[in-house]
């Protein structure tokens, strides 16, 4: 520290040793000297100022900046002055000097590591902060600073979770914290901020060389990723419900045609069944007639019986044949109805004495009754017979040895809001399962039940079916609580007029 005296004359009358070793020169140098003597003169008007001003206040004044020393060197100081009272009684001035330039140097030095830390750290896409132990943020960058709000940074330093997050975040936060200044350590978790946001935070524990400890932390926005990472599930989800719904309609497509092909396979076997028996008993009984004609005599019933064989069999294979070309007219939508007025009771009655003696071979009574006043209806009688037929060859085909088949007519019920009539054909079976209940309307299909029991091609029901769809009717199958199997068939009466036919095409 350099100490000196200026008299009243401003002129330097005292100085200690330490002057030689700031300004390189001697004492002796200076004693007698004003400062525009000893230094350039913008220096020495300076410091003029300064010590008019200080004895004008008689205040103690301290003064930091840059000094030119005596050998030109620009130095920094502090300098105090104070002005006193000399032994003549005049006024001087004391002066300490206090070299400070290589602090100030230091200093100049670390806030240049500062802002070029400053610099690095805004330089960052991601947010980073540094915090205390007390949580505080001690250094943010400007990415942080936005993601906090567009907060400034004197907003948030010095300031903790606490001050701008809800409580449970924060806590959260300070819980992490905590754990690395007791620990050490590093924390990488992905976390969602009150924003909305997505973030993968990394944190870790250091410790300076003076035994402090700071958290370092960044967060880096993922949102876009997990958006990304949530539709990509949402496809894969997506994909699979396709994949897996295509693979149930491969696998029930797979079950329909190999289903399809059973069927068709059963259908062909009992076709061929049933084509073959009444061919094969035609020729037979045709081929014993030949021969007992070269006999001398033949009698009668002998004959008779091997006629009733043939006539017998060749009826049935005609039923055979007639069902198939009813079928593929069904389905080139080429079948013709000759729509007139006719009784339903006539034409069931005239199907049950048709069918009296297949009933009576099977000790089957077949019973009919009638619930309404007026049974007529404006329908094909050759195509609804063809499914009375159908309906109660079936009923009496199933119906136990001794048991009942019974057919009901009533009115009073109507079908697309039309007047119609109703059939009803009930028999004493062992019934359908109620699964099959639909599934014996379907072409070549038996219920599982009768299938092997009874023979049939499995035509008669989807022939029933379609005739009665095609004359604006319904049929359907069900299970009657005391046992067996009931056909309800619902026919609308239809407009019609009195002798009035028509040939109706349906496709």
């Amino acid at each position: 520290i350099v100490v000196s005296l200026k008299d009243e004359q401003r002129r330097i009358v005292v100085i200690n040793e330490a002057v030689r070793e700031f300004h390189g020169l001697p004492r002796e140098h200076f004693l007698g000297k004003t400062d525009a003597e000893l230094y350039a003169a913008e220096q020495a008007k300076r410091i003029r100022e300064e010590d008019d001003a200080l004895l004008a206040s008689n205040q103690p004044v301290m003064l930091e900046g840059s000094f030119q020393n005596g050998s030109g060197d620009k130095r920094w100081v502090i300098r105090h002055k104070r002005a006193v009272d000399l032994p003549d009684g005049t006024r001087g001035i004391v002066t300490a000097l206090l070299d400070v330039t290589k602090m100030r140097e230091a200093m100049d030095e670390a806030e240049r590591a500062r802002a070029f830390l400053d610099a690095m750290i805004n330089a960052l896409p991601a947010p980073m902060y540094v915090k205390d132990r007390e949580h505080r943020w001690v250094i943010v960058n400007d990415a942080f600073c936005t993601i906090t709000g567009n907060r400034s940074r004197q907003e948030l330093l010095g300031r903790s979770d606490h001050d701008i997050y809800p409580p449970s975040f924060a806590d959260a936060a300070w819980d992490e914290d905590d754990r690395l200044f007791a620990s050490g350590g590093l924390i990488q978790i992905e976390t969602r901020s009150p924003s909305g946001r997505w973030y993968h935070k990394t944190k870790v524990a250091v410790s300076p060389s003076d035994g402090s400890t700071y958290v370092i932390g960044t967060n880096l926005d993922i949102t876009d990723r997990k958006i990304a990472e949530a539709k990509l599930q949402e496809h894969r989800e997506h994909l699979e419900a396709v994949v897996e719904a295509r693979t149930a309609e491969l696998s029930a497509a797979k079950n329909t045609a190999e289903e399809a092909n059973r069927t068709k396979s059963e259908f062909l076997a009992n076709m061929s069944h049933e084509l073959r028996t009444p061919m094969h008993a035609i020729l037979s009984f045709a081929k014993l007639g030949l021969s007992k004609l070269g006999a001398e005599t033949v009698p009668v019933d002998k004959i008779q019986q091997y006629l009733g064989r043939i006539d017998q069999s060749g009826s049935r294979l005609l039923v055979l044949l007639n069902d198939l070309l009813d079928l593929s007219k069904l389905e080139a939508g080429r079948m013709n109805y000759e729509m007139a007025r006719h009784e339903l009771r006539a034409v069931v009655t005239a199907v049950v004495s048709e069918l009296e003696a297949m009933a009576r071979d099977r000790r089957v009574e077949i019973v009919l009754s009638t619930e309404c006043h007026d049974c007529s209806g404006r329908f094909d009688a050759v195509r609804l017979a063809q499914v009375i037929r159908n309906l109660l060859s079936n009923a009496v085909k199933f119906s136990p040895e001794g048991g009942v088949v019974s057919v009901s007519i009533s009115d009073g019920v109507s079908i697309h809001g039309q007047d119609a009539l109703q059939m009803i054909v009930r028999d004493q079976g062992i019934g359908i399962p109620e699964a099959e209940l639909e599934a014996v309307f379907d072409k070549f299909v038996q219920s599982s039940k009768t299938k092997s029991g009874a023979g049939g091609t499995g035509l008669g029901l989807a022939i029933t079916r379609e005739i009665v769809q095609q004359h604006g009717g319904r049929v359907w199958a069900r299970n009657h609580p005391d046992g067996g199997a009931e056909f309800v068939v619902l026919l609308p009466r239809q407009p019609f007029g009195d002798g009035e036919v028509d040939v109706l095409q349906v496709a």
